[in-house]
């Protein structure tokens, strides 16, 4: 068992070693950067040394937990640089606190779920939270970026992204729906669409595009993986993707459209929200030569610096929208270089990789919830990369342990200890 846990515990020893020297290449953009960044790591390492032998003790995965705590690690040498032209970032202690609070919440996650089991009943509570939060932005909700979308709400000075939370639900919704054996097929199938149409149209309430992409691919993988062959899934699988195929002739053919208009009630609300999500597309795939609205600046400004950034980065002065969120990705190319942003990005499938192996040892409710999880921050670190380098339009959706936001970091950090703190082998 000892000699287990410390082959387990071995690895870090490298981990450090890339912090550190992240710490080097910090120091050749800005001393204060490389001297803000060394603060956040002290505590860090710290702090993920002693989670590394509570997870091996655990007999958990601790692979996912050093890619993590490299990907963590580069998302703080971003924020300590980001911090020289946004002053208002905090994460001098902010950073630790957020590991400490996720690592709280697994330890609740591993005490209401003591053997890898929900109650049945848990889903009527998360759908009841779930209609209490979109209730709340919608009424509530504040627009903190000036995009229309209402996804924050401000309780004493503070904000916070209260959507970021849904995809902790959809986990456990998922996995609970999914895992129950009592369930026929047709009252998975009902309950499952039942709450993905809700967060859809929540989504569409609150105008978050983001989220409402993402809920809609972990909702039709979630079904196609864990629900039994047959021709009623064949149809449902056929159905989906017809929407999907339907909804992008629909955004092709806009222009056509928009002349053939007719009202109803919502219909300003829906037809505003299909201007702003035809307008990204368009300036994704610079359909608009002339832009006469200038709408089309993010992406021009993010090939500016893919091109500029070269092998190890450079300190151009290239000004690039919400550098700290959805654009994050363009801003480590442009100040990292593309080696570090290529770097990122194997991190991101590695650990895809860990968790859908470690999904496979897994069964019943843990392994519907290891593969929603897994699914979640993959996909969002794999459409965020997309957007930034305009392969995909923007759809305001942030860079997993790297774009800056308290809700965001802390629902990716219980996700992501949630998984690691899982016992591996567990398949029966």
């Amino acid at each position: 068992m000892k000699n287990e846990n410390a082959r387990k515990i071995r690895p870090l020893i490298l981990v450090i070693a890339i912090q550190l020297t992240l710490y080097l290449l910090l120091r050749t953009k800005s001393l204060l950067a490389a001297d803000q960044y060394i603060v956040v790591m002290a505590g860090i390492v710290v702090f993920e040394t002693v989670l590394a032998f509570w997870i091996a003790k655990q007999k958990g995965n601790t692979n996912m937990l050093y890619v993590a705590a490299m990907i963590f690690a580069i998302g703080a040498a971003v924020q300590c640089l980001l911090r020289q032209v946004f002053p208002n970032i905090k994460i001098e202690m902010y950073g630790l606190a957020t590991c400490i609070i996720g690592v709280g919440a697994c330890y609740m996650f591993q005490k209401m779920f003591p053997k890898g089991k929900a109650p049945k009943w848990l889903p009527i509570p998360l759908a009841i939270a779930n209609i209490v939060i979109y209730g709340l932005l919608f009424t509530v909700g504040t627009d903190m970026n000036n995009t229309g979308t209402t996804a924050w709400i401000s309780i004493g000075g503070a904000t916070f992204q209260l959507t970021e939370f849904i995809k902790i639900i959809a986990c456990l919704f998922y996995a609970v729906i999914f895992a129950d054996h009592s369930l026929t097929e047709k009252k998975k199938m009902a309950l499952s669409t039942g709450f993905v149409i809700g967060n859809l149209l929540g989504c569409l309430a609150i105008r978050e595009l983001g989220n409402m992409l993402v809920l809609l691919f972990l909702h039709i993988l979630a079904y196609w993986v864990f629900m039994k062959p047959s021709k009623a899934k064949a149809a449902y699988m056929t159905i989906c993707l017809a929407l999907i195929a339907s909804g992008i002739c629909l955004l092709v053919f806009h222009p056509m459209l928009k002349e053939m208009r007719f009202d109803f009630p919502g219909s300003s609300h829906i037809y505003n929200y299909i201007d702003k999500i035809y307008t990204r597309y368009q300036m994704a795939y610079d359909l608009d030569s002339l832009d006469l609205n200038n709408e089309g600046y993010q992406m021009d400004h993010a090939r500016q610096a893919l091109i500029l950034g070269g092998l190890l980065g450079t300190r151009l002065p290239i000004s690039i929208p919400v550098a700290d969120s959805d654009m994050v990705f363009t801003y480590v190319i442009l100040n990292f270089g593309a080696l570090t942003g290529f770097s990122l990005l194997v991190l991101y499938v590695l650990l895809g990789v860990n968790g859908y192996a470690a999904t496979v040892e897994q069964n019943g409710f843990r392994q519907v919830f290891m593969f929603c999880a897994t699914t979640l921050i993959t996909l969002q670190a794999l459409l965020n990369i997309a957007m930034s380098t305009g392969l995909f339009p923007l759809a305001g959706i942030c860079l997993p342990f790297v774009s800056v936001g308290g809700t965001y970091e802390l629902v990716c950090m219980i996700l992501i200890i949630a998984m690691c703190a899982m016992p591996e082998g567990r398949k029966r």
